[in-house]
Protein backbone atom coordinates (compact mmCIF):
# COMPACT_ATOMS: atom_id res chain seq x y z
CA UNK A 1 0.00 0.00 0.00
CA UNK A 2 1.75 3.19 -1.25
CA UNK A 3 4.85 0.99 -1.40
CA UNK A 4 7.31 3.01 -3.46
CA UNK A 5 8.04 5.84 -5.88
CA UNK A 6 9.59 6.03 -9.36
CA UNK A 7 10.78 9.06 -11.30
CA UNK A 8 11.29 9.14 -15.03
CA UNK A 9 11.93 11.08 -18.21
CA UNK A 10 8.59 10.58 -20.00
CA UNK A 11 6.41 13.43 -21.24
CA UNK A 12 3.20 11.66 -22.34
CA UNK A 13 -0.04 13.03 -20.88
CA UNK A 14 -1.01 10.92 -17.82
CA UNK A 15 -4.03 8.64 -18.29
CA UNK A 16 -6.17 6.84 -15.73
CA UNK A 17 -5.16 3.59 -17.43
CA UNK A 18 -1.40 4.13 -16.92
CA UNK A 19 0.24 1.25 -15.04
CA UNK A 20 3.89 2.29 -15.52
CA UNK A 21 6.07 5.32 -16.16
CA UNK A 22 6.82 6.10 -19.78
CA UNK A 23 10.58 6.10 -19.18
CA UNK A 24 11.65 5.07 -15.66
CA UNK A 25 14.96 6.45 -14.35
CA UNK A 26 15.04 5.51 -10.65
CA UNK A 27 13.01 3.75 -7.95
CA UNK A 28 12.92 3.87 -4.14
CA UNK A 29 10.79 2.32 -1.42
CA UNK A 30 12.51 4.24 1.38
CA UNK A 31 9.90 6.47 3.00
CA UNK A 32 11.25 8.99 5.49
CA UNK A 33 7.89 10.29 6.65
CA UNK A 34 4.34 8.91 6.73
CA UNK A 35 1.67 11.22 8.15
CA UNK A 36 -2.06 10.68 8.67
CA UNK A 37 -4.43 13.65 8.65
CA UNK A 38 -8.09 14.46 8.03
CA UNK A 39 -10.76 17.13 7.62
CA UNK A 40 -13.28 17.57 10.43
CA UNK A 41 -15.58 19.73 8.30
CA UNK A 42 -17.28 19.21 4.94
CA UNK A 43 -15.91 18.00 2.64
CA UNK A 44 -14.80 15.24 4.99
CA UNK A 45 -11.70 13.27 4.05
CA UNK A 46 -8.87 11.20 5.46
CA UNK A 47 -5.39 11.42 3.98
CA UNK A 48 -2.04 9.64 4.02
CA UNK A 49 0.98 11.81 3.19
CA UNK A 50 4.17 9.89 2.35
CA UNK A 51 7.64 11.25 1.57
CA UNK A 52 10.02 8.94 -0.29
CA UNK A 53 13.76 9.64 -0.52
CA UNK A 54 16.17 8.95 -3.37
CA UNK A 55 19.62 8.92 -1.78
CA UNK A 56 22.58 10.92 -3.11
CA UNK A 57 22.80 10.44 -6.87
CA UNK A 58 20.13 7.71 -7.08
CA UNK A 59 17.80 9.89 -9.16
CA UNK A 60 20.50 11.80 -11.05
CA UNK A 61 19.40 12.98 -14.49
CA UNK A 62 16.69 14.97 -16.21
CA UNK A 63 13.27 14.12 -14.76
CA UNK A 64 9.81 14.97 -16.05
CA UNK A 65 7.43 12.34 -14.61
CA UNK A 66 6.73 10.69 -11.26
CA UNK A 67 4.63 7.72 -10.15
CA UNK A 68 3.48 5.98 -6.98
CA UNK A 69 3.60 2.16 -6.92
CA UNK A 70 1.94 -0.62 -4.92
CA UNK A 71 4.97 -2.94 -5.04
CA UNK A 72 8.39 -3.11 -6.67
CA UNK A 73 6.96 -4.22 -10.04
CA UNK A 74 7.48 -1.41 -12.63
CA UNK A 75 3.98 -2.21 -13.91
CA UNK A 76 2.21 -1.61 -10.58
CA UNK A 77 1.82 2.16 -10.90
CA UNK A 78 -1.30 3.44 -9.14
CA UNK A 79 -0.79 7.16 -9.79
CA UNK A 80 1.31 8.87 -12.48
CA UNK A 81 1.86 12.61 -13.02
CA UNK A 82 4.08 14.95 -14.98
CA UNK A 83 6.37 17.23 -13.00
CA UNK A 84 4.93 20.76 -13.14
CA UNK A 85 6.41 24.22 -12.66
CA UNK A 86 4.96 26.95 -10.45
CA UNK A 87 2.46 27.85 -13.20
CA UNK A 88 1.13 24.28 -13.48
CA UNK A 89 2.87 23.56 -16.78
CA UNK A 90 4.91 20.39 -17.50
CA UNK A 91 8.61 20.91 -16.92
CA UNK A 92 11.90 19.05 -16.53
CA UNK A 93 14.08 19.19 -13.45
CA UNK A 94 17.72 18.18 -13.27
CA UNK A 95 18.98 16.20 -10.28
CA UNK A 96 22.76 16.23 -9.91
CA UNK A 97 24.94 13.29 -8.85
CA UNK A 98 25.58 14.88 -5.45
CA UNK A 99 21.91 15.68 -4.71
CA UNK A 100 19.17 13.92 -2.72
CA UNK A 101 15.60 13.94 -4.08
CA UNK A 102 12.50 13.78 -1.85
CA UNK A 103 9.04 13.14 -3.34
CA UNK A 104 5.90 13.77 -1.24
CA UNK A 105 2.53 12.27 -2.19
CA UNK A 106 -0.87 12.80 -0.57
CA UNK A 107 -3.65 10.23 -1.06
CA UNK A 108 -7.10 11.37 0.09
CA UNK A 109 -10.22 9.34 0.61
CA UNK A 110 -13.38 11.48 0.56
CA UNK A 111 -16.28 10.34 2.72
CA UNK A 112 -19.83 9.78 1.49
CA UNK A 113 -21.90 12.84 2.46
CA UNK A 114 -25.05 12.37 0.34
CA UNK A 115 -27.61 9.59 0.80
CA UNK A 116 -27.98 6.87 -1.82
CA UNK A 117 -31.28 4.99 -2.03
CA UNK A 118 -32.49 1.80 -3.64
CA UNK A 119 -34.39 -1.41 -3.07
CA UNK A 120 -33.49 -5.07 -2.64
CA UNK A 121 -35.27 -8.39 -2.34
CA UNK A 122 -34.35 -10.45 0.73
CA UNK A 123 -36.13 -13.79 0.81
CA UNK A 124 -39.63 -13.12 -0.44
CA UNK A 125 -39.80 -9.53 0.79
CA UNK A 126 -38.88 -6.22 -0.83
CA UNK A 127 -36.92 -3.68 1.22
CA UNK A 128 -36.15 -0.04 0.54
CA UNK A 129 -32.71 0.99 1.73
CA UNK A 130 -30.87 4.24 2.36
CA UNK A 131 -27.07 4.19 2.34
CA UNK A 132 -25.31 6.93 4.32
CA UNK A 133 -21.73 7.59 5.41
CA UNK A 134 -20.95 7.01 9.08
CA UNK A 135 -18.39 8.43 11.52
CA UNK A 136 -17.03 10.63 8.72
CA UNK A 137 -15.34 13.12 11.07
CA UNK A 138 -12.19 12.40 13.03
CA UNK A 139 -10.19 10.65 10.33
CA UNK A 140 -9.08 7.03 10.37
CA UNK A 141 -10.90 5.99 7.16
CA UNK A 142 -8.42 5.41 4.36
CA UNK A 143 -8.25 4.40 0.69
CA UNK A 144 -10.59 1.77 -0.65
CA UNK A 145 -8.59 2.17 -3.86
CA UNK A 146 -5.89 -0.07 -2.38
CA UNK A 147 -7.85 -3.29 -2.04
CA UNK A 148 -11.51 -2.79 -2.83
CA UNK A 149 -13.54 -5.40 -0.97
CA UNK A 150 -11.55 -7.08 1.77
CA UNK A 151 -12.19 -10.39 3.49
CA UNK A 152 -11.86 -8.48 6.77
CA UNK A 153 -14.80 -6.13 6.09
CA UNK A 154 -17.48 -6.37 8.77
CA UNK A 155 -21.27 -6.06 8.86
CA UNK A 156 -23.35 -5.45 12.01
CA UNK A 157 -27.18 -5.59 12.18
CA UNK A 158 -28.71 -2.89 14.40
CA UNK A 159 -32.07 -2.47 16.10
CA UNK A 160 -31.95 1.35 15.88
CA UNK A 161 -32.17 3.82 13.02
CA UNK A 162 -29.21 5.29 11.16
CA UNK A 163 -27.77 8.58 12.45
CA UNK A 164 -26.27 11.65 10.78
CA UNK A 165 -23.09 11.13 8.73
CA UNK A 166 -20.94 11.88 11.80
CA UNK A 167 -22.74 9.22 13.88
CA UNK A 168 -23.69 5.55 13.64
CA UNK A 169 -26.76 3.37 14.25
CA UNK A 170 -27.82 2.41 17.77
CA UNK A 171 -28.60 -1.05 19.10
CA UNK A 172 -25.73 -2.92 17.48
CA UNK A 173 -25.84 -6.69 17.37
CA UNK A 174 -22.98 -9.13 16.73
CA UNK A 175 -20.30 -8.01 14.29
CA UNK A 176 -19.78 -10.44 11.40
CA UNK A 177 -16.38 -10.20 9.72
CA UNK A 178 -14.62 -12.19 7.01
CA UNK A 179 -17.48 -12.40 4.56
CA UNK A 180 -16.73 -14.33 1.38
CA UNK A 181 -15.24 -11.98 -1.28
CA UNK A 182 -16.09 -12.62 -4.92
CA UNK A 183 -13.38 -12.35 -7.58
CA UNK A 184 -12.61 -8.95 -9.07
CA UNK A 185 -13.47 -8.45 -12.74
CA UNK A 186 -10.87 -6.20 -14.37
CA UNK A 187 -12.12 -2.75 -15.33
CA UNK A 188 -15.35 -2.86 -13.29
CA UNK A 189 -13.98 -0.96 -10.22
CA UNK A 190 -16.27 -2.89 -7.89
CA UNK A 191 -16.28 -6.07 -5.84
CA UNK A 192 -19.02 -7.94 -4.03
CA UNK A 193 -19.00 -9.76 -0.74
CA UNK A 194 -21.38 -12.26 0.89
CA UNK A 195 -22.28 -12.17 4.60
CA UNK A 196 -24.24 -15.08 6.06
CA UNK A 197 -25.97 -14.79 9.44
CA UNK A 198 -26.82 -18.26 10.76
CA UNK A 199 -29.68 -19.43 12.93
CA UNK A 200 -27.95 -18.45 16.17
CA UNK A 201 -26.90 -14.89 15.24
CA UNK A 202 -28.60 -11.51 15.72
CA UNK A 203 -32.14 -12.73 16.28
CA UNK A 204 -34.03 -9.45 16.55
CA UNK A 205 -35.70 -6.93 14.24
CA UNK A 206 -33.05 -5.32 12.01
CA UNK A 207 -33.81 -1.63 11.47
CA UNK A 208 -30.39 -0.84 9.99
CA UNK A 209 -26.92 -2.20 9.15
CA UNK A 210 -23.45 -0.90 10.02
CA UNK A 211 -20.78 -1.69 7.41
CA UNK A 212 -17.08 -1.24 8.25
CA UNK A 213 -14.52 -1.68 5.49
CA UNK A 214 -11.05 -2.86 6.49
CA UNK A 215 -8.05 -2.56 4.18
CA UNK A 216 -5.99 -4.90 6.30
CA UNK A 217 -5.59 -5.66 10.00
CA UNK A 218 -5.66 -2.45 12.03
CA UNK A 219 -6.15 -0.17 9.01
CA UNK A 220 -9.74 0.95 8.43
CA UNK A 221 -11.47 2.06 5.27
CA UNK A 222 -14.69 4.12 4.94
CA UNK A 223 -17.68 3.27 7.13
CA UNK A 224 -21.34 3.19 6.12
CA UNK A 225 -24.81 2.80 7.65
CA UNK A 226 -27.85 1.40 5.85
CA UNK A 227 -31.48 2.02 6.84
CA UNK A 228 -33.97 -0.77 6.05
CA UNK A 229 -37.70 -0.25 5.43
CA UNK A 230 -39.54 -2.26 6.61
CA UNK A 231 -37.52 -3.85 9.42
CA UNK A 232 -36.01 -7.24 8.67
CA UNK A 233 -37.39 -9.75 11.18
CA UNK A 234 -34.52 -12.14 11.99
CA UNK A 235 -35.41 -15.22 14.09
CA UNK A 236 -33.72 -18.50 15.03
CA UNK A 237 -35.52 -20.17 12.12
CA UNK A 238 -33.96 -17.90 9.48
CA UNK A 239 -30.54 -17.77 7.84
CA UNK A 240 -29.99 -14.33 6.27
CA UNK A 241 -27.50 -14.04 3.40
CA UNK A 242 -26.65 -10.54 2.19
CA UNK A 243 -24.63 -9.54 -0.87
CA UNK A 244 -22.89 -6.15 -0.54
CA UNK A 245 -21.01 -4.51 -3.38
CA UNK A 246 -18.15 -2.02 -2.90
CA UNK A 247 -17.23 0.33 -5.76
CA UNK A 248 -14.63 3.06 -6.06
CA UNK A 249 -13.78 5.96 -8.37
CA UNK A 250 -11.56 8.98 -8.78
CA UNK A 251 -12.95 12.12 -7.17
CA UNK A 252 -12.23 15.78 -7.88
CA UNK A 253 -13.54 18.03 -5.07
Amino acid sequence: YLYGCRVGAGSATPLATDTALQSSVAYTNVDVDRTYTYSNTSPYWSAIIVTWRFDTGEAAGNLSEVGIFYDSDPGSCGSRALILDEFGDPTTITVLSNEILDVTYEARTYMLEDDITGSATIGEDEYDWTLRGALVAGGGQYGLFAYGASSQNGLTPCSGNIDTITGEPTGKGDYLAYGSVNSYVSGTYKRSQVFEFGLERNNFDWQSLFFQTVLYTGFLGPTFQIQLDPVLEKTNTKVVTLLLEVSWARYAP
